[in-house]
């Protein structure tokens, strides 16, 4: 009986197996380029987002997006929001 207890407890550490970093930069990479601006580097779990969005609701979609990825720990947010272009005044 113990050696099944043992075995179950077994399972259920290797199935919180860490995510490396390498695997989790490949996953952040592949978000991040649906924004040609921008670009993301993981370390240590955590996704360090940088580079220009056209406004505010696709930067935080991206950082959504980002945090969903299973191993990511936090998001440091480093990116801008575009200026918007000055208007005309022919």
């Amino acid at each position: 009986m113990a050696a099944l207890a043992v075995a179950v407890s077994f399972g259920a550490v290797s199935c919180k197996k860490k995510v490396s970093d390498a695997d989790l930069q490949t996953q952040a990479t592949t978000v991040v380029t649906s924004n040609p601006n921008a670009s993301v580097e993981v370390k240590e779990g955590v996704a360090h987002l940088s580079g220009t969005f056209a406004d505010q609701q696709s930067k935080d979609a991206m950082i959504a997006q980002l945090k969903a990825i299973n191993g990511v720990k936090d998001v440091m947010d480093m990116s801008t929001i575009a200026a918007a272009p000055a208007p005309c005044t022919g």
